[in-house]
């Protein structure tokens, strides 16, 4: 424990929370409601929200793509294989809970099935975020040979073609479709040649890396960090107006298209604020009690990840039926995440104490 970061470990809470939260009725209250206001007022959280598996990325940015010496035969067997373990288990348990719950029945083949193509019902969805984490180990090598020689330049035009492709084009053409104009259409060939801009699983740890590593965040002015965030409220507020704007115009339907407009400034946002208050308030960051929670909180997020979509198949239901004639839906949500969290959280802790299970959490 001592070896870790605080600020990253309270990334991985917020991240967590924010990662159950968006599976649960509360994140898509904003499409429901039948109050403007309301609406308006569940779309912030929505929005805040998007940042959950960014701010994963940047913290494996952070840690992982350092000058370290991997072959990719290490890699794999001592990281990459440890996710598998994590999925082949906990899709496993997932399966037999939904056996257990008479929606399917028992076939290895289709375990396998559920394990390798990611299925929308059982454990894809809920571990989707671990399948592109495979992907990010087997290119870190490559990954850590390019942040080596990264420069400013390189990191404003990785935000460059980020902001206009994820940001300006989508605004521009939802006010071109407004005033009944055609969208602009840019050949896809063009965006694929800058997947490296544009992919979370390349462009959050290259960012989070360079954030880390090369912005003195000690040395800078507090209206700085203050203009960042206003940057990160305005994102939202322009997340909001678009969503809003789709969802009361046309076919009348909320989605979740521009949901992720500025998710990338949010999460940006998140993670220098965090490191910044860890570095100018130290004295109290550092203050032993609070440290020892947060590291120790923070080292169990991994397993609440892989346990939260097991307690929810087995007790959300009735957990949401008990609650909601007493609290609001959205509520509801929020308590489920700390239920989970706490829940998930001490099942971790106890089975870190077994050495099996030490390769996986």
């Amino acid at each position: 424990m001592k070896h870790r970061r605080v600020d990253l470990d309270a990334m991985r809470i917020i991240a967590c929370f924010f990662v159950i939260f968006n599976h649960l009725p509360g994140y898509s209250l904003y499409g429901i409601t039948d109050s403007p206001l309301k609406s308006w007022v569940y779309m912030i959280p929505t929005m805040i929200t998007r940042i959950n598996v960014p701010i994963f990325f940047m913290i494996s940015g952070t840690l992982l793509l350092t000058d370290k010496q991997e072959s990719y035969k290490k890699i794999i067997q001592k990281r990459f294989m440890r996710i598998i373990y994590a999925l082949a288990l906990f899709t496993l348990i997932l399966y037999l809970v939904s056996i257990g719950q008479h929606q399917v029945k028992w076939s290895f083949s289709q375990y396998l099935w559920y394990l390798f193509a990611e299925p929308i019902d059982i454990g894809g969805r809920a571990y989707w975020y671990l399948y592109c984490y495979l992907g990010f180990l087997l290119l870190l090598p490559i990954l850590r040979r390019i942040t080596k020689g990264m420069t400013k330049a390189d990191f404003i035009l990785l935000l460059s073609v980020h902001f206009f492709f994820s940001s300006l084009i989508p605004i521009v053409n939802i006010i071109l479709t407004s005033h009944g104009i055609d969208n602009i259409v840019i050949s896809p060939h063009f965006s694929e040649a800058l997947d490296l801009a544009l992919d979370k699983v390349m462009f959050y740890p290259l960012i989070g890396y360079y954030i880390d590593h090369s912005i003195d965040l000690k040395n800078t002015k507090p209206k700085q960090i203050i203009l960042l965030c206003l940057f990160g409220i305005a994102g939202i507020v322009v997340s909001n107006i678009c969503t809003y704007y789709e969802g009361t115009h046309g076919d009348m339907i909320f989605t979740q298209n521009y949901v992720s407009l500025f998710d990338y400034i949010s999460t940006i946002c998140v993670f220098i604020l965090i490191k910044y208050i860890c570095l100018k308030h130290n004295g109290y960051i550092a203050h032993p009690h609070f440290v020892k929670t947060v590291t120790l909180i923070g080292s169990l997020t991994y397993g609440i990840y892989l346990i939260d979509p097991v307690l929810k198949k087995l007790v959300y239901i009735p957990f949401e039926t008990i609650l909601e004639p007493f609290m609001i839906t959205f509520f509801v949500s929020i308590l489920w995440c700390l239920t989970s969290m706490i829940i998930g959280g001490l099942i971790t802790f106890e089975l870190n104490k077994v050495s099996i299970f030490k390769k996986i959490f």
